[in-house]
């Protein structure tokens, strides 16, 4: 649903009569909820989430009730309440199971959505291995079931984990695999957000500018569909594709754009890494002060939805700018900051601390994430 439909439908649910039926206002709040859910505004979607939910269950509607409580997770995640979101995941689960005999295929097939939503919920907590093995089996599921629409988001959220864990290779074979399935579905939202996760995999493997060409294809798909996470993502990812090409005057609007939408959409997690991509921008023009304040800031955001990925990236940042300052302090941090990405198996940010360590970039650490060589030495910056 676009923002101007979306929109639209708000108006409309807003007038109807109070007194139509029990499981008329039910439908009509769940239809709320998607409308503010597509606007970002997550807050108003959860609610009315769950008002369709009580409704559904006061009148015994089963399927209904695990439409709403799956909904009601998906919100929960995007509104970085990992906890909450596993919980509503977990009930769709149990409701799915206690009503997979019955005759209502959408019980059936939602176990597997409510496995799908848990795995994700448990990237979101940083556990990329956990996850992955819930990912491949809910891929697999929904191969058997000749379900495109659900395999498609699942190798798109096999490749993201994988990026995030570190593997690479893996990362871009399963995006990859993703695209044609978008394609033959005619889901082009779905297919901007396999774009974006392939584009951030090849700046990782080295080729910003291959990368930079994916985020402008999605950025004109999102605006099209008036989609403000989406443009928020696409943004993030041109800058950083400019800024690992050393173009920060090209990068900067990019950021800007990025920052204003991930605060307006109240997303933390995504703000944090803008304001760290920002900061390496700072550092690489020598703006020290301008960088510190900006990690610091994003710290205070990582902390606030516990993501240790995003805490080892700040400590990162604070080791480069100790080293480019040429203070021996940075050996024993960027060491204590080496052991803390092992700790949460991440073996790339590994390589970044271990490579600020000794001073040069750590090609065999950086080979076993999938990292391509010698382009990925054109970038003096961290990715």
């Amino acid at each position: 649903m676009d923002r101007g439909n979306a929109a639209g439908a708000i108006r409309f649910l807003a007038g109807t009569s109070s007194s139509l039926s029990t499981r008329v206002h039910a439908e009509i709040a769940s239809l709320r909820g998607e409308a503010l859910q597509s606007l970002g505004e997550f807050i108003l979607a959860r609610s009315a989430y769950k008002q369709s939910r009580r409704l559904f269950a006061r009148i015994q509607d089963r399927s209904g009730e695990l439409e709403a409580v799956l909904h009601l997770g998906d919100v929960e995640r995007q509104l970085e309440n990992f906890h909450s979101a596993r919980a509503a995941y977990r009930s769709a689960f149990r409701i799915a199971q206690r009503h997979r005999g019955s005759s209502d295929n959408r019980c059936r097939a939602a176990a597997v959505d409510a496995r799908m939503g848990e795995a994700m919920t448990l990237r979101g907590l940083g556990r990329y291995r956990e996850a992955i093995g819930h990912l491949v089996k809910c891929e697999q599921d929904y191969r058997r079931h000749h379900d495109d629409e659900g395999r498609a988001y699942a190798l798109w959220a096999i490749g993201s984990t994988f990026r995030f864990a570190g593997d690479l290779s893996r990362a871009e074979e399963a995006l990859r695999r993703s695209l044609p399935i978008y394609l033959r579905l005619n889901d082009k939202s779905g297919f901007a957000y396999a774009m974006c996760g392939l584009g951030g995999t090849l700046r990782m493997r080295g080729m910003a500018r291959q990368s930079g060409v994916l985020y402008r294809r999605a950025n004109d798909i999102f605006r099209r569909y008036k989609d403000r996470f989406g443009l928020a993502y696409s943004h993030c990812g041109q800058g950083n594709a400019f800024r690992m090409q050393r173009q920060y005057v090209q990068a900067l609007p990019h950021m800007k754009k990025a920052e204003q939408l991930y605060r307006s959409l109240q997303q933390k997690g995504p703000l944090g890494f803008v304001l760290w991509s920002r900061a390496q921008m700072d550092l690489a023009m020598r703006s020290f002060p301008d960088a510190r304040r900006k990690i610091a800031e994003a710290r205070r955001l990582f902390r606030s939805v516990k993501d240790a990925r995003g805490l080892v990236y700040c400590d990162i940042a604070d080791a480069a700018r100790l080293r480019i300052k040429k203070q021996l302090s940075a050996i024993p941090i960027s060491r204590r900051v080496e052991r803390n990405a092992r700790r949460h198996s991440l073996p790339f940010e590994a390589a970044h601390a271990r490579s600020i360590r000794i001073g040069r970039p750590d090609i065999q650490a950086y080979r076993r994430c999938g990292v391509r060589f010698p382009a990925f030495l054109r970038y003096t910056t961290i990715p």
